[in-house]
């Protein structure tokens, strides 16, 4: 069977609006991919953003995909870090996805909005953005559910 990659403006609206009662179960990343983990029921979501990523709380600002460019104390140069897993990005994706696993986060509101944008937010005013960053045939985001052939993908035009 042939997968399919969904683009079409109405479609991937549908597929941000379908977040919404989905828990938030994980932050990580692959290479400079930053991921976002739901569950929706027994399904595994997956979020991989190619551009920036916010995470917060209220008017705070918990952690950003620009994190990955700073090492921690002590993981060596930049681009050592970066491949080692070792930056800033990692630490705080690691403590709230700890803050995931201590109390559901489950979004109430996902919205996508201009140029692709897409906002989420979750219980206790806690919040994703993703914002394409790029004008040209990039692609931005995927949302997808893990072992299905349909992928929902932004790219910019």
């Amino acid at each position: 069977m042939m997968g399919s990659t969904r683009q079409d403006q109405s479609e991937l609206a549908s597929a941000v609006r379908a977040l919404e009662g989905a828990r938030l179960v994980e932050v990580r990343r692959t290479l400079n991919i930053a991921i976002v983990g739901l569950l929706r029921g027994d399904e595994e979501v997956r979020l991989h953003a190619q551009c920036p990523l916010r995470i917060g709380v209220g008017d705070r600002l918990l952690m950003a995909s620009g994190d990955m460019r700073y090492p921690l104390s002590g993981a060596g140069d930049r681009a050592e870090a970066f491949d080692s897993y070792r930056t800033n990005y990692d630490r705080f994706a690691e403590q709230v996805t700890a803050r995931f696993a201590a109390h559901d986060f489950d979004i109430m509101r996902a919205e996508l909005g201009r140029g692709g944008k897409i906002t989420l937010e979750a219980v206790d005013d806690f919040w994703i953005e993703v914002a394409p960053d790029v004008s040209g045939p990039i692609e931005c985001w995927r949302l997808f559910v893990k072992d299905s052939d349909e992928h929902f993908v932004y790219q910019a035009r």
